[in-house]
């Protein structure tokens, strides 16, 4: 199966204390054999889960919207997610702010939070400064989520308003309502809160997956990703193109319009030619799009999985066509930083013809005119 991306599709904007790292499937986590029962990655074909990858913690790491924790050394070796691990404030302003499609990612230093804190603040979601390397409580949590929710004018008609026994005469306690009453937070069976608790790191992803789902005042028109889609394989075939006709291996005109700024300047720069198919096994042809529709499954403002179905040619340099062929693959698409990024992609068959072309994106897509 050729991957002529897979390693632009391989490469996220997750981020933690040390800045971004490399983005990886579920089931590359080295701990993904500690996720709680609810989360664990595993095959659920049907609508009701995108006819994808199920699981609630792996909904929220396919859509990028956690916190990672990179791999030390080599990175292709396995990351760990730390899902029983408290969450800090700074990882969950974070998940936040990339529910809600605000995030800010710039300062690659040891205050690498500071840029999303402050677009969270000047929105009025976040009100207190203070160490945001500590765990944040469950009634900060509440607080955020509630005034995100205000923020962003959500719509709670006919969700059912909770009370709780812990929370009266907080500062915090419409907040928290609101948080409960959209089901962004839940409290417990005894009718508590918890507002001193805190929340794991695999609790707090849901949140921001719960969230992000009920975002629906301007969610993007199917042609968005086709547009996306055809920039890539317009890119894909023209560096193959390049490849076979002896050109240097030298493609940065091509990629920096479409490469997200992780790559443009990840963890002291990022080698785009090590990661890709090309540079260890020789091009004989190259692969031209002919065709491609997309059905949406989940579309928000924010998140999206489309399902997106390709035609493809393979063509040797002199124009002789070697095999056409269909396949459909699940896309799953984040809004970051006002740009929708395909953040990693499922190939499930082959719909005829040559074998399904396989891999996923990282391609930015170019503002429209």
């Amino acid at each position: 199966m050729r991957k002529p991306l897979a390693g632009l599709g391989a490469v996220g904007i997750l981020t933690l204390a040390v800045g971004p790292a490399q983005a990886a499937w579920p089931e590359q986590y080295g701990d993904v054999d500690t996720w709680p029962k609810w989360g664990v990655y595993g095959k659920r074909y049907s609508e009701d889960t995108f006819a994808a990858y199920g699981g609630d913690l792996t909904e929220a790491v396919w859509f990028e919207l956690m916190v990672g924790d990179p791999p030390i050394g080599n990175p292709t070796e396995f990351r760990t997610f730390r899902p029983n691990d408290t969450i800090t404030r700074a990882e969950f302003a974070t998940v936040l702010a990339r529910a809600l499609g605000i995030d800010e990612q710039k300062d690659l230093g040891p205050d690498w939070f500071r840029p999303t804190v402050e677009v969270l603040q000047t929105a009025g979601i976040i009100t207190r400064d203070g160490n945001f390397r500590e765990p944040i409580t469950r009634r900060e949590m509440g607080d955020w989520v509630g005034r995100a929710l205000e923020w962003y004018g959500a719509d709670l008609a006919g969700k059912a308003e909770t009370t709780f026994t812990d929370i009266a005469g907080l500062p915090e306690e419409q907040y928290i309502l609101l948080a409960t009453q959209a089901d962004v937070i839940r409290g417990y069976p005894d009718g508590t809160y918890g507002p001193e608790r805190t929340a794991t790191r695999a609790e707090a992803a849901v949140m921001a997956l719960r969230l992000a789902k009920q975002l629906r005042k301007n969610p993007p028109d199917p042609e968005v990703f086709e547009e996306h889609m055809r920039y890539h394989w317009t890119t894909v075939t023209q560096i193959e193109k390049e490849i076979l006709s002896g050109k240097a291996y030298s493609h940065s005109h091509l990629l920096e319009p479409y490469m997200s700024e992780i790559m443009l300047y990840g963890r002291g720069g990022f080698d785009v030619k090590s990661h890709f198919y090309y540079s260890f096994r020789p091009l004989k042809d190259y692969q031209e799009l002919l065709d491609l529709s997309v059905r949406p499954i989940l579309v928000c403002d924010t998140i999206a999985v489309v399902e997106i179905t390709r035609t493809m040619r393979t063509v040797e340099l002199d124009g002789n066509e070697v095999g056409r062929g269909s396949s459909s693959a699940y896309y799953y698409y984040a809004k970051r930083n006002g740009k929708w990024l395909a953040t990693n992609s499922m190939v499930e068959r082959s719909l005829g013809g040559y074998p399904p072309i396989g891999g996923t994106s990282k391609l930015e897509l170019l503002p429209r005119s």
